[in-house]
């Protein structure tokens, strides 16, 4: 009974993560309410949302939530979480064109970002000169970059789906 409760906080937890990294992917405001569906839900998932709809509410900042058996809505972002797709109707809530141009514009500056990193950590001048701690630094700022441009890049195509 114990392992069984675990694993469904472990679910909603994770669910609860999902929905606000989409939320903040996604630029919606902190105090919008919005709409969550879960498509394909298994019976795990049916029952923790069952179960702990009030929490998930709550903590997600959601004004409802439900089980979709139809079509997607458009201006839906859409992501998978174990055993059902997440789908967030945000259309209504933010300006898609101009969160559009604000992806492109962040993955362009993270692109020279990773651009001025891998040139200077390219120069065989800097390698030879530089201390040891300031190459492991930009190393870290190089990794870091890409990290953040991969995520936008992931925006990005959750963001295109639902347009």
């Amino acid at each position: 009974v114990i392992a069984e409760a675990e694993l469904e906080i472990d679910w909603v937890v994770r669910l609860i993560s999902q929905v606000r990294g989409v939320r903040a992917e996604m630029n919606v405001p902190p105090g919008a309410k919005i709409p969550l569906l879960l498509k394909d839900a298994g019976e795990r998932a049916k029952h923790c949302v069952e179960t702990q709809v009030a929490l998930i509410v709550g903590l997600a900042r959601l004004s409802s939530l439900d089980l979709l058996d139809g079509e997607v809505p458009s201006g839906a972002v859409q992501d998978v979480i174990n055993e059902a797709t997440i789908i967030l109707p945000i259309a209504g809530v933010i300006d898609l064109e101009s969160e559009k141009v604000r992806l492109e514009r962040e993955i362009a500056r993270q692109d020279n970002e990773i651009d001025r990193f891998e040139k200077r950590l390219g120069n065989e001048k800097f390698i030879a000169n530089a201390p040891d701690e300031v190459i492991i630094a930009e190393r870290e700022k190089l990794d870091e970059a890409r990290q953040i441009r991969i995520k936008l890049g992931e925006a990005r195509e959750r963001f295109l789906a639902a347009s």
